[in-house]
């Protein structure tokens, strides 16, 4: 009896089938728990966001939190017609998003890149639709967490919410880290959480092990250059050596050949 060889995933292209899947995780207490840490995390990151428009794709309805804050125009995606909720619904492949460039204050991808099976092309979609000021967020389970770690058990010992995502790629911030430098972008922090309740007392070496992590990305914007100061634009030394031989210049008249001269007439 195998118990601990893993049987082969198919990746899902259907983002309508994915979507599916997450819905059975979010109904999982784990992912109750996970919904409860993340509302806590990102109450003051949109109560301190300036802009006008926020970009959600993600796999669970956030707009009653995400309208909280102080950007009051949200922009959520769905994969079909039928799962729109509001007027302010984007249906549309997820990696040609029909946004212009740098149209976005802020692109909040909520464990989107687990959600479609080109992780990389809607990393980078995101990254054209940002404004330069703007920011990425990144929600994103940790496949090195503890919970992650029953995924390479036999399905019948997995607890629901690990089957319901077991087509799904788990991306890890040290690979999310790598697309960023490819995408011109730095991290400007991470923030590991999703800690069982019965390990709160455990301190923060476990924050590596965590079951999810959140990540805050912004575009490497090249700056002006500067005027230089003016003590660099003076020239403290003489633009011509003084007593240079005449001989060593290009003797020139009007309609005559430039003559240069051979160092044996020079020096």
């Amino acid at each position: 009896m195998k118990l601990w060889r893993q049987e082969p995933r198919a990746v899902v292209a259907s983002p309508e089938a994915c979507w599916a899947q997450w819905q059975v995780f979010w109904e999982t207490a784990f992912a109750q728990h996970l919904l409860e840490q993340e509302t806590r995390l990102l109450t003051p990151l949109l109560e301190q966001a300036r802009g006008y428009h926020l970009l959600h794709l993600g796999t669970t309805p956030l707009r009653p939190l995400l309208c909280s804050g102080s950007i009051r125009h949200v922009i959520e995606w769905r994969p079909q017609q039928a799962l729109a909720t509001s007027p302010s619904t984007l249906i549309a492949d997820p990696a040609y998003l029909p946004l212009p460039d740098e149209s976005m204050d802020r692109v909040f991808l909520h464990h989107s890149l687990a959600l479609y099976h080109r992780p990389h092309q809607l990393l980078k979609e995101a990254a054209r639709v940002v404004l330069s000021q703007g920011e990425i967020w990144v929600c994103a389970l940790n496949p090195w967490s503890w919970q992650a770690l029953l995924r390479f058990a036999p399905r019948w010992m997995q607890p629901k919410s690990l089957r319901a995502l077991a087509a799904n790629d788990w991306i890890s911030p040290a690979r999310l880290k790598d697309w960023c430098e490819l995408l011109d972008l730095h991290c400007i922090e991470i923030r590991p959480y999703g800690r069982a309740r019965s390990c709160y007392h455990l301190g923060t070496w476990l924050d590596p092990w965590q079951g999810a992590y959140f990540m805050r990305l912004g575009k490497n914007v090249g700056c002006p250059l500067k005027p230089r100061p003016t003590w660099q634009r003076q020239a403290w030394l003489p633009s011509a050596a003084v007593g240079a031989s005449t001989l060593s210049q290009p003797q020139q008249k009007e309609g005559s050949v430039i003559h240069y001269p051979s160092k044996d007439e020079g020096f």
